[in-house]
């Protein structure tokens, strides 16, 4: 009954339809990872953000990236904030408005500092504007905040002075007279208290995204494909080329009556 598999057209379809759905299978799978990766990392991240504050020294280093398993760790730091050093990082967002985050470096007694992200202000009236921002706190303050990498460094030719448009640690020390340790902090709070601007970020949204439902479709699409074409195999069994339509009742003749030549009226 199915012999017909075995013509041309038919393994042609099926390499197409069991190509489509193994594609298929793997992207669910793709995303499937992804979901996992991003579980992992929310409760990674869930985990640093309740642990008791480290000191700065016990996460970030001079020279070295911040490791992933510090992201967003709660750490302190005491010092001086060097209110000269500012830096205005272009082109960041909060609460769907464009603005500012504002990094200063703090400096201890003894160490090396540690750029602290001060917190948001809006954009001025223009581009190339600097918004006000109140300087930070004079004096000794101890600061807790989450431990952040640094950024990747692009082509910042052309800013205002004051502006950078990353927050690359290398890059940033390079301008000034002491080390730096490498990453940053998100400030959280402060002793004595900040001031209200700038503003503090939130604490990271932890959401488990799109991926499980990416991956649950894919697997949808190809489990579709693999039925479908079982379907069409089905119906070719039980009606092959479409028997059933050629069953149908044919169309009435539209051939010139033969007779016409006897109709009354006829001439000869």
């Amino acid at each position: 009954m199915y012999r017909f598999l075995l013509a041309r057209r038919w393994v042609g379809l099926i390499l197409l339809v069991v190509a489509a759905a193994v594609v298929m299978a793997m992207l669910g799978r793709w995303q499937w990872h992804r979901h996992e990766h991003r579980d992992a990392r929310n409760a990674l991240t869930t985990s640093n953000l309740a642990a008791a504050p480290v000191p700065v020294t016990d996460v970030l280093r001079v020279s070295g990236p911040l490791p992933a398993a510090s992201s967003f760790r709660k750490v302190t730091a005491a010092g001086r904030y060097d209110a000269a050093a500012t830096l205005l990082v272009r082109r960041r967002s909060l609460g769907g408005r464009i603005g500012f985050y504002v990094l200063t470096p703090l400096r201890p007694t003894v160490g090396p500092a540690v750029l602290v992200n001060r917190g948001w202000v809006p954009s001025a009236s223009s581009a190339l504007a600097a918004p006000d921002v109140p300087p930070p706190t004079p004096g000794l303050v101890t600061v807790t905040g989450r431990a952040r990498g640094s950024e990747s460094a692009v082509n910042e030719r052309g800013l205002p002075d004051g502006q950078v448009a990353r927050m690359s640690t290398w890059k940033i020390a390079r301008s000034l007279p002491y080390p730096v340790l490498d990453g940053y902090l998100d400030l959280m709070g402060q002793q004595p208290a900040a001031a209200d601007v700038p503003r503090p970020l939130p604490p990271p949204e932890i959401s488990a995204g799109p991926h499980l439902a990416y991956a649950v479709q894919w697997w949808l699409f190809a489990a579709a494909a693999v039925v479908g074409l079982g379907v069409l195999a089905r119906q070719e069994a039980h009606d092959p080329g479409g028997r059933a339509r050629r069953r149908l009742p044919a169309a009435p003749s539209r051939e010139p009556d033969a007779a016409a030549g006897s109709r009354p009226g006829a001439t000869g």
